[in-house]
Protein backbone atom coordinates (compact mmCIF):
# COMPACT_ATOMS: atom_id res chain seq x y z
CA UNK A 1 0.00 0.00 0.00
CA UNK A 2 2.85 2.64 0.56
CA UNK A 3 4.65 2.07 -2.40
CA UNK A 4 0.80 2.40 -4.35
CA UNK A 5 0.15 5.48 -2.41
CA UNK A 6 3.58 7.13 -3.18
CA UNK A 7 3.47 5.66 -7.24
CA UNK A 8 -0.24 7.43 -7.63
CA UNK A 9 0.74 10.55 -5.25
CA UNK A 10 2.07 14.10 -6.22
CA UNK A 11 5.37 14.40 -4.26
CA UNK A 12 6.92 18.12 -3.24
CA UNK A 13 9.97 18.99 -1.97
CA UNK A 14 9.67 22.26 0.03
CA UNK A 15 13.52 23.30 1.13
CA UNK A 16 15.18 25.63 0.37
CA UNK A 17 18.46 24.47 0.22
CA UNK A 18 18.43 23.48 -3.35
CA UNK A 19 18.04 27.66 -3.94
CA UNK A 20 20.50 28.85 -1.75
CA UNK A 21 23.09 25.58 -3.30
CA UNK A 22 22.31 27.34 -6.90
CA UNK A 23 22.42 30.62 -5.82
CA UNK A 24 25.97 30.17 -4.92
CA UNK A 25 27.43 29.56 -7.80
CA UNK A 26 28.22 32.09 -9.98
CA UNK A 27 24.74 33.18 -11.85
CA UNK A 28 26.15 32.11 -15.41
CA UNK A 29 25.79 28.56 -13.90
CA UNK A 30 22.76 28.67 -12.29
CA UNK A 31 20.32 26.35 -14.88
CA UNK A 32 23.51 24.40 -15.45
CA UNK A 33 23.84 23.29 -11.61
CA UNK A 34 20.23 22.83 -11.34
CA UNK A 35 19.44 20.92 -14.72
CA UNK A 36 23.05 18.63 -14.09
CA UNK A 37 23.04 18.11 -10.44
CA UNK A 38 19.48 18.66 -8.72
CA UNK A 39 17.43 17.54 -11.66
CA UNK A 40 18.38 14.27 -11.46
CA UNK A 41 18.42 13.93 -8.13
CA UNK A 42 14.97 15.13 -7.45
CA UNK A 43 13.77 12.75 -10.39
CA UNK A 44 15.70 10.01 -8.85
CA UNK A 45 13.95 10.55 -5.42
CA UNK A 46 10.47 10.74 -6.93
CA UNK A 47 9.72 14.48 -6.29
CA UNK A 48 7.68 15.68 -9.35
CA UNK A 49 7.03 19.28 -7.48
CA UNK A 50 9.99 21.58 -5.99
CA UNK A 51 8.51 24.58 -3.72
CA UNK A 52 10.92 27.22 -2.68
CA UNK A 53 9.66 28.55 0.32
CA UNK A 54 10.67 32.41 0.97
CA UNK A 55 13.02 32.79 3.95
CA UNK A 56 15.67 35.30 3.66
CA UNK A 57 18.47 34.12 6.18
CA UNK A 58 19.35 37.11 8.53
CA UNK A 59 22.61 37.90 7.03
CA UNK A 60 20.73 38.61 3.89
CA UNK A 61 18.36 41.24 5.28
CA UNK A 62 20.35 43.50 7.55
CA UNK A 63 18.15 46.68 6.33
CA UNK A 64 14.86 43.89 7.11
CA UNK A 65 14.04 44.07 3.41
CA UNK A 66 15.22 41.44 0.37
CA UNK A 67 18.54 42.52 -0.73
CA UNK A 68 21.29 41.21 -2.86
CA UNK A 69 24.96 42.05 -2.01
CA UNK A 70 27.42 41.83 -5.16
CA UNK A 71 30.87 40.43 -4.24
Amino acid sequence: MPADLHESAVVADAHNDLLMAVVARPPARWASFFRERWLPQLRAGGVDLQVLPVFIDERFRPEGRCARRSG
